[in-house]
């Protein structure tokens, strides 16, 4: 069997990294770039872990990137807008650019894997409806 070329890749073999806009960071998500690791240009796919109490990011909206999550394990809150809808193992979301503002957190004992995918768009901006509606240059690193 040929040795396996770049664009093949095991959630294993992909770092697992801290993913955080802010102090302090054990409060945010830990991330695997899927979709960089094996050479994606406009895909953004994560493989990602919410530990009890922590939350996918903050409040925010991306101006033209889409996302969709997919939860693998456990459970997640999803705040989404002036809502919150409980998500659990299956449960799939769609995100559109311009909004809702949305946010994952786990509220439960046990950990929650999800997938998130987005369409990595270079021109887009995150948007952070807590904080003054702060534009983020954001040259997609998902």
């Amino acid at each position: 069997m040929s040795m396996r070329p770049k664009f093949i890749k095991n959630i294993e073999q992909v770092e697992e990294e801290l993913h955080y806009l802010d102090e302090p960071p054990k409060e945010y998500r830990t991330r695997r770039r899927l979709g960089k690791a094996t050479g994606a240009e406009r895909l953004g796919v994560n493989y990602c872990r919410l530990r009890p109490g922590q939350v996918s990011s903050r409040f925010h909206y991306h101006t033209r990137e889409e996302e969709f999550f997919l939860i693998l394990i456990g459970r997640a809150v999803l705040h989404v807008g002036k809502d919150t809808y409980e998500l659990e193992k299956s449960d799939c979301v769609s995100i559109l650019p311009g909004g809702p503002a949305h946010q994952l957190r786990n509220k439960f004992k046990e950990e929650c894997i999800y997938l998130v995918f987005s369409n990595r768009n270079p021109e887009d901006s995150i948007l952070y409806p807590e904080n003054g509606f702060i534009p983020r240059s954001y040259k997609t690193s998902q």
